[in-house]
C-alpha cells in the first residue's frame, strides 16, 4: 500500500509539472500567434509600399520609354506610321514598340559591335531557315491568265533552333508572306490536248547558268529581336565581318512549274512560277546560289523518277487520256513537294550541321541523295567554300561584276550615283530584273566601306515604303522590282511632288545592260569628276563590256581604290585620341572642333567643299567619329 501510494503522489507531481509545461508553451504559442499576426500586417504594408514604387517607376519609366521613341521618330521615322510628331498618340508609340530594335540603330555603334556577354557554347548555324512558296490547288476559271496569292508550302528550321528563335522566325515570316502576296503569283493556263506532256516537260527541263541567274535574286530583311544580345555564338566575329547590320537575308530561285485542276470530269494544267527561300546571317552568295539550285534539283529528279514509275503503269495498262492526265497531277508543283520532302528533309538536316567561323575557314560538305538521276547514279553534292581574309570583297565580288558591265560605258553616271550615296541622297534603283536589281542596290549599300551606310537601304521593296520615306525627308536606298514608266505613274499616285523634288535620283537599269539615271535637279558634272578624276578608275573600266566575264582583278581594284580614297580624303587626316583630347568634351563630340581642324588639314583638297558640306554631316560619318573617339551613343 505504501508503495502504491508513493507511486500515486509521484504521478500527481509529473501531472502538475505537465499542466505548468502546458501552461508555459500555451503562453508561448499566444506570443506566436500575435507575432504572426503583426508579421502578415508588416508584411501586407510592405507589399503595398513596394506596388506604389514598382507603380511609380514604370510610370517614370513608360515616360522615359515615350520620350526615347519620340527621338527615334524624329531620326528614323520610316519605321512608323506617318504621324505629326505633335500629335504623336498612344497608338503610335504602341506601334513602335513592335520596331524598337530596329529603329534603336542610331543609338548603337554600328562600327565596333561591343559583344561583353559570355559567348555560348555553339555556333550560328549556317542558315536559320528553308521555305518552299507556291500555290495550292485552286479552284481556277477557264480564262488562259489568273492570279493567285502564293503561300507557304513547305517549311523547314535549323537542327539546333529554340522556341525563342522560332518565335522570331514565324514573326520574320509574316513579313515574307507580305512580300510575295504583295506580288501575286501568274498562272498561265497550258493547253489541254495530246502534247501536255511535252509542253509540262519543255519548261520543266530547259535550265542553263543564264536562266538561273536571272531567276535567283535576294532580299535584306529586317533583325530578329537583336537576337544575338542574348547569346553570342562562336562565330560572331564572321558575321559582323560580311553583316555588320546583322540583317536576315533571304536567298530565293524562283524555278518554272505546273500546278492541276480538275473542272468538268477533266485536268486542268497551269504554269506557274515557284520560289525556293533561304533565310541566312551569312551573306554568302556562292554558297547558296548551290544550296538552292540543289533543292530544285531534289525536286527534279523526284519527278523524274515518279514519272518513269508511272510511264510503265501506262504502258502496261493502256490507260485513258484522262488517267495519263492523272500522272501529272500526281506529279505537279504541290503534290511532289510531298513526294520529295523526306530528301529534302535530309540534305537540309545535314547542311544545318555546317559551321563556318573564322577559326574553321572550310565548308567541305558532301551529301548523296537516294533519289537517282541516271542509271546507277546517284543525285550527290560537294559544296565547298573557303572564308579568306578579304571575304568583303570576294562576296561583293559578282555584284561589281554586274555594275562595271552596267557603268563600263556610263563612267560619269557611276560616280554620279557614288556622290549621291556619299551625301546620303534619296535613290530609287528600278529594274523589272530582280536579280540585277538587288545586286546594284547591294553594291551602292556595302560600297562607302570603311564607312558603314546607316539610313534605310532596302534591296527589294514596294511603293508605299518609298512613300513613307518620302514623307519624312529621309535619306535611302531602294529597289522597285518595276519598269521606270510604272514607277513613275506610282509615284504620282503617292504626291505629284515627289517629281519635283531635287534630292530623289531614279537609276533605271535596263534588261540590255545600262543605266539611265534621272534626276529632277540635274547635278554638277564638273564637281563629279572632280570627286574621282583618279586615272585608275579610267583603267579598271577600260575594255570592260556588257558581255564581259568576270575579271576578278579589276573588280578588287575597284573596290580598293574606292576605299583608298575614302581613307585618304576623310579619314587620314584624323588624329588619334590620344592626340588630341580636345575633341571630346564630357563623352560627346566637339563637333566644331573636328570641323575646324579638318578645314584647315584639307586646304590643299580639291574636294574639301564637298567633304565639308556633305560627308562631314552624314550620319555614317558622325557614327564614325563617335566609334572612333570612343564617345557616347545615347
Amino acid at each position: 500500500m505504501q508503495d502504491l501510494k508513493y507511486e500515486n503522489e509521484e504521478l500527481k507531481q509529473q501531472l502538475k509539472q505537465l499542466q505548468i509545461t502546458y501552461n508555459s508553451l500555451k503562453q508561448e504559442l499566444e506570443v506566436y500567434r500575435v507575432n504572426i499576426k503583426q508579421y502578415d500586417q508588416e508584411k501586407q504594408q510592405l507589399m503595398e509600399e513596394k506596388n506604389k514604387l514598382e507603380k511609380q517607376r514604370n510610370q517614370e519609366k513608360h515616360s522615359e520609354f515615350e520620350k526615347k521613341i519620340k527621338f527615334l521618330i524624329e531620326k528614323l521615322p520610316c519605321q512608323i506610321q506617318m504621324k505629326s510628331l505633335r500629335q504623336i498618340s498612344q497608338s503610335t508609340i504602341k506601334m513602335a514598340k513592335g520596331v524598337l530594335q530596329d529603329i534603336a540603330s542610331a543609338y548603337k555603334n554600328a562600327y565596333k559591335q561591343d559583344y561583353h556577354k559570355i559567348q555560348s557554347g555553339n555556333y550560328q548555324s549556317l542558315f536559320e531557315s528553308f521555305y518552299i512558296v507556291g500555290v495550292k490547288h485552286e479552284k481556277l476559271d477557264q480564262n488562259r491568265v489568273d492570279k493567285l496569292k502564293p503561300k507557304f508550302l513547305y517549311k523547314q528550321y535549323k537542327n539546333d533552333v529554340n522556341p525563342e528563335e522560332r518565335n522570331n522566325l514565324m514573326s520574320v515570316e509574316s513579313d515574307i508572306k507580305d512580300i510575295f502576296e504583295s506580288n501575286f503569283l501568274q498562272v498561265e493556263k497550258l493547253d489541254n490536248d495530246q502534247k501536255i506532256k511535252e509542253k509540262i516537260f519543255e519548261f520543266l527541263c530547259q535550265k542553263n547558268e543564264q536562266d538561273l541567274m536571272n531567276n535567283f535574286f535576294f532580299m535584306n530583311l529586317r533583325g530578329v529581336e537583336n537576337v544575338f544580345d542574348n547569346f553570342i555564338p562562336k562565330n560572331m566575329k564572321l558575321i559582323t565581318e560580311i553583316n555588320n547590320q546583322n540583317q536576315l537575308f533571304m536567298f530565293v530561285l524562283g524555278v518554272d512549274d505546273f500546278i492541276t485542276s480538275f473542272i468538268e470530269d477533266r485536268f486542268k494544267f497551269w504554269k506557274i512560277k515557284k520560289y525556293y527561300c533561304i533565310l541566312t546571317y551569312f551573306p554568302i552568295f556562292e554558297i547558296f546560289e548551290k544550296v538552292l539550285q540543289f533543292v530544285a534539283n531534289i525536286i527534279y529528279a523526284q519527278r523524274i523518277n515518279l514519272y518513269n514509275q508511272l510511264q510503265q503503269q501506262e504502258n502496261q495498262y493502256r490507260l485513258e487520256i484522262q488517267f495519263k492526265q492523272k500522272i501529272y497531277s500526281d506529279i505537279d508543283s504541290f503534290n511532289i513537294i510531298h513526294k520529295a520532302k523526306e530528301e529534302i528533309s535530309s540534305y537540309l538536316s545535314e547542311l544545318s550541321k555546317q559551321q563556318l567561323s573564322q577559326d574553321q575557314i572550310k565548308l567541305d560538305f558532301h551529301f548523296q541523295s537516294n533519289l537517282q538521276i541516271k542509271k546507277n547514279e546517284k543525285l550527290q553534292q560537294n559544296l565547298t567554300y573557303i572564308v579568306t581574309n578579304e571575304i568583303r570583297i570576294t562576296n561583293m565580288l559578282k555584284a561589281t561584276h554586274l555594275v562595271m558591265q552596267i557603268f563600263c560605258n556610263q563612267q560619269l553616271g557611276f560616280f554620279n550615283i557614288l556622290a549621291e550615296v556619299l551625301k546620303e541622297g534619296q535613290i530609287i534603283f528600278c529594274s523589272q530584273n530582280k536579280n540585277i536589281l538587288v545586286q546594284v542596290c547591294y553594291f551602292f549599300h556595302q560600297i562607302i566601306y570603311p564607312f558603314i551606310y546607316i539610313e534605310p537601304a532596302v534591296y527589294y521593296t514596294s511603293i508605299d515604303v518609298v512613300d513613307q520615306l518620302l514623307k519624312q525627308e529621309m535619306p535611302f536606298i531602294v529597289g522597285i522590282n518595276n519598269s521606270y514608266n510604272q514607277l513613275i505613274q506610282d509615284l504620282k499616285g503617292k504626291n505629284e511632288q515627289y517629281l519635283q523634288c531635287d534630292t530623289i535620283t531614279i537609276v533605271e537599269l535596263c534588261n540590255n545592260m545600262t543605266a539611265n539615271i534621272h534626276q529632277f535637279t540635274p547635278r554638277d558634272t564638273q564637281q563629279i569628276k572632280q570627286l574621282f578624276s583618279d586615272n585608275r578608275f579610267q583603267d579598271i573600266f577600260k575594255n570592260y563590256t556588257p558581255t564581259s566575264k568576270l575579271q576578278t582583278e579589276k573588280c578588287q581594284n575597284l573596290l580598293s581604290i574606292i576605299k583608298s580614297k575614302i581613307e585618304k580624303d576623310c579619314l587620314l587626316i584624323l588624329p588619334d585620341q590620344n592626340q588630341n583630347q580636345n575633341f571630346v568634351s564630357n563623352n560627346q563630340l566637339n563637333t566644331a572642333l573636328i570641323k575646324k581642324f579638318m578645314n584647315e588639314n584639307l586646304i590643299n583638297n580639291n574636294n574639301r567643299a564637298f567633304i565639308m558640306q556633305y560627308i562631314f554631316y552624314s550620319t555614317y560619318f558622325q557614327t564614325y567619329l563617335k566609334d572612333k573617339y570612343n564617345c557616347s551613343f545615347d
